[in-house]
């Protein structure tokens, strides 16, 4: 059996999201895929790119690399980075994957790599907005640092496959820590407790 390169395998797995999901044919085309070990698993920024980990990918099934494709798609159709930009970056992340992942995971042939956030992950109900779940996050770790906790790993900067927690910059082709986009960690989907990138930016 062929062993296919990294950027054969996210091809292929992005031309199995358009054939499942032909609704989102046209955000599928138009993102730009960027190679990059900087990022963990994936994420995406505000101009549309979407970064992937060609190591991290070997890993996964082509149905995983969809269903991660798909969380940062959602990203992008949801506006996060303008919705949730006036959340620290890695509360915002988490807040978009929770309400992301509660929508995609009712969906047929979805596959995560690894354990994604749900809301139930946080501790809170489904079906809530990104921008609730962002809220109640930040209002946990303000809560957390007056009563003198160490932060939590939901409240502090993560980075890890499928991106949650990456965070993409304006500038060039590679990610930096300001654009307020949003990635995926573990599995491109929001993990926990994924450890910290040595860069800043998991949709």
């Amino acid at each position: 059996m062929v062993s296919l390169k990294p950027e054969e395998r996210i091809r292929a797995a992005r031309l199995l999201l358009v054939r499942e999901r032909p609704y989102l044919a046209a955000a599928a085309w138009a993102i730009t895929l960027v190679p990059s070990e900087r990022v963990q698993t994936m994420a995406a920024d505000k101009h549309w790119r979407v970064y992937y980990n060609p190591e991290r990918i070997k890993e996964w099934t082509t149905r995983q690399i969809a269903t991660v494709l798909y969380h940062e798609i959602c990203h992008l159709l949801f506006d996060h980075h303008h919705r949730l930009r006036s959340f620290p970056p890695n509360i915002a992340n988490l807040g978009g994957d929770a309400a992301i992942n509660d929508i995609i995971r009712k969906e047929a042939g979805i596959e995560f790599p690894s354990q994604p956030i749900y809301p139930e992950t946080l501790g809170m109900p489904a079906g809530l907005l990104a921008e609730e779940y962002a809220a109640a996050l930040l209002k946990k770790e303000e809560e957390r640092q007056k009563g003198g906790q160490t932060p939590s790993n939901q409240g502090r900067a993560q980075k890890s496959p499928n991106g949650e927690g990456d965070d993409l910059s304006d500038s060039g082709n590679q990610p930096s820590p300001e654009d307020g986009a949003s990635g995926t960690k573990e599995g491109g989907v929001g993990e926990q407790n994924a450890p910290p990138p040595s860069s800043s930016p998991e949709a």
